[in-house]
Formats: structure tokens, C-alpha cells, sequence
């Protein structure tokens, strides 16, 4: 049997819907030899409840249950059931979960990740920051995001005359969203006058990106959707001719994997990306985009251009993340790599 113990479950962000992803796939591969604890709720009085309904049911189920936690802030939980019962532990990182600064969550986390049975980390560069706090290579496994691409729609091949731009993701610093509009776009319009961005999300940076479209006369280029729906976001994606992720490195900040990136090209929308972290695994390149050298305006506009000039195919993005993402491969990476 296996113990599926998250605490991300509620949101949208990214740990979230990797945890209720991964969750659906043990579900369907293991049935009532599957179960899962998560919070009931947001909020801290849920999450104290959930901690101490995990340690009961690890204990409860001893020896005979093998133990999956959903990211590394969980592992002191697992090293508690661990040293009771014996039962075999692994875990998912993602990035954010293994760096955070404060020192007494370092503390704990270089004592009870390298214990851990199996690391799973979701990218090499998260990789190498649990390699850092002392977890040795033969318990390491690399398996990347997934999603769930059967019955997916497929975008056409859009008109490139009036080109359409993407950006998903919260608005902070390390999005890019803000160094994007302001050193990007201006000089990529003058080339392009009729390209359009959209940006879906909302974060901190918001302001910053609305002073920007003010002072640089950039409303009839510029459009900021905010937080939208999944049937929203998706329309989004099937009517755009290039996806953005335009990351810039920042200290104390990751991006472990970008897993918008596959769910943009799971539809067939092709991308164009910052060679940085995490998200170099999240795009393959000249299969269902291309990178651009992080902070590098002129790389950044040359990039853009060639792949608006050049598209590559829908129905072939779509084919090689199929091939390389869907869930359907990387449940069978978890039961024989991790949980073994």
C-alpha cells in the first residue's frame, strides 16, 4: 500500500496541481491500495490537524504501508513515522521547498532529507540543490511534471501577421513579466507594430506592469487578464501563437520546473523560454520550443522573431510533450523508481 501525505492541495498553484495530479494517477494505477491525507482546508489550525492525522495514520499502518510526502517541508513528519515503525519514506521536491532561507527550516531539512529513502526531485536543478544539503546520488531520482494529455484540444496554425504572445504565471520578480514589458517589448514592437501580449496572472509586480502600459502608451499592446478561470486560460492558449516564460534569476528564488510550459505545449502552442533553473527541463527545444539566454534582451528579440517566423507544428509540439510528459509514462518512473 501506499500513503500519499501532501499538504499542497488547496490553490492553483504549481506544487498544488502537481500533488492532486499525482495523487489522481496513484488512484487510478493502485486503487484501494492507494490512500491520501491532506489538509481538510487552507488555513493553520487545518494544517496542525493534518500533521497530527498523518503521524496517527503512519504509525497506525507501520511496516506494511510505503510513505510518499508531498515536498521536502514534510520530511522532519517523515523521519517521526520513520523511526517508530521503520516504514520505507520517499518524497517529492520541487525547488522552492528545498531553498527556503530561513535557518532553522535549512536546519531541519539538511537533519531529515538526506534520510529519506528516495528523493524525487522534479528537475536537475532541483537535483542539485538537494545534493547540497547532504542527500546522497543513489537515492536520488529526476521525474519531471506531467500532465494529463488525453482529450486535449489541438490549436491551429494561426496567422502570424497580427502575432499574439502568452505569459501565465504569478506576477513577482522572477517571472519576468516586469523586465519583459519594460525592456522587451518596446524595441520588439518596433519590429512587430501589430504583435499583441497577454498576460494571465496577478501578484505584486501588477502595479509595476500597469505603470509601464501608461507611461509607455502600451495599452493597444498590452492586456492584463488577471486571475482566470481554467476554461479561460485554456481559450487563451488555443487562440496565442507563442508562449512566454521569460524568467530572470533571482537570489533566493527558483523556478523548479514550469510546468505551464507543458501545459501550454500539450495543446500545441510552441514556446519561448529563459535558459534558466528548472524550466530548461520543461521545454525541448526545437520539439516544442526554443531558449533565449536569461536577461539577454537582443537573444530574447531574436528568439521571439524566429519562432513567430518559423513556426513549428501544432500537432508536433503536441506529439513530443505527449511523449515526454504525460502522466501515463512518469506513474510508471514513480512505481518502479520510487515507490519500490
Amino acid at each position: 500500500m501506499v500513503l500519499f501525505i501532501t499538504r499542497t492541495w488547496h490553490g492553483i498553484g504549481g506544487l498544488q496541481r502537481l500533488s492532486r495530479d499525482l495523487w489522481r494517477e496513484m488512484e487510478k494505477k493502485y486503487g484501494s491500495q492507494a490512500a491520501v491525507i491532506h489538509p481538510s482546508k487552507p488555513g493553520f489550525l487545518a494544517l496542525i490537524a493534518f500533521a497530527c492525522r498523518s503521524i496517527f495514520r503512519g504509525l497506525r499502518a507501520g511496516q506494511s504501508v510505503h510513505i510518499h510526502l508531498g515536498d521536502a517541508s514534510l520530511c522532519p513528519l517523515g523521519v517521526i513515522i520513520s523511526a517508530i515503525t521503520g516504514a520505507r519514506i520517499s518524497v517529492t521536491v520541487a525547488g522552492l521547498d528545498v531553498i527556503y532561507a530561513r535557518w532553522w527550516y535549512q536546519w531541519l531539512l539538511r537533519r531529515s532529507l538526506p534520510t529519506m529513502h528516495c528523493v524525487c526531485c522534479i528537475s536537475e536543478a532541483t537535483a542539485i540543490e538537494v545534493r547540497k544539503r547532504g542527500v546522497r546520488d543513489d537515492r536520488i531520482v529526476v521525474i519531471p511534471c506531467g500532465i494529463n494529455t488525453s482529450n486535449l484540444p489541438v490549436r491551429s496554425s494561426n496567422s502570424n501577421l497580427n502575432p499574439t504572445l502568452l505569459m501565465i504565471g504569478r506576477l513577482i520578480p522572477r517571472k519576468g513579466a516586469v523586465w519583459f514589458v519594460d525592456q522587451v517589448l518596446p524595441p520588439l514592437l518596433k519590429r512587430m507594430p501589430h504583435l499583441q501580449l497577454r498576460i494571465i496572472g496577478d501578484g505584486p509586480d501588477r502595479p509595476f506592469l500597469e505603470r509601464l502600459i501608461r507611461c509607455n502608451c502600451l495599452g493597444d499592446h498590452l492586456v492584463l487578464l488577471g486571475a482566470v478561470d481554467d476554461d479561460r486560460r485554456n481559450k487563451e492558449i488555443l487562440a496565442a501563437d507563442l508562449f512566454l516564460m521569460p524568467n530572470i534569476p533571482v537570489s533566493g528564488d527558483t523556478e523548479g520546473f514550469g510546468i505551464v510550459c507543458i501545459e501550454a505545449s500539450a495543446r500545441g502552442l510552441p514556446e519561448v523560454a529563459s535558459r534558466l533553473e528548472g524550466i530548461t527541463e520543461a521545454v525541448i527545444e526545437g520539439e516544442t520550443g526554443q531558449f533565449f539566454k536569461a536577461g539577454d534582451v537582443d537573444d530574447c528579440i531574436r528568439v521571439i522573431t524566429d519562432a513567430l517566423t518559423y513556426p513549428l507544428d501544432p500537432v508536433q509540439v503536441a506529439a513530443a510533450t505527449k511523449a515526454h510528459y504525460d502522466w501515463s509514462h512518469l506513474i510508471e518512473r514513480y512505481a518502479t523508481d520510487v515507490f519500490r
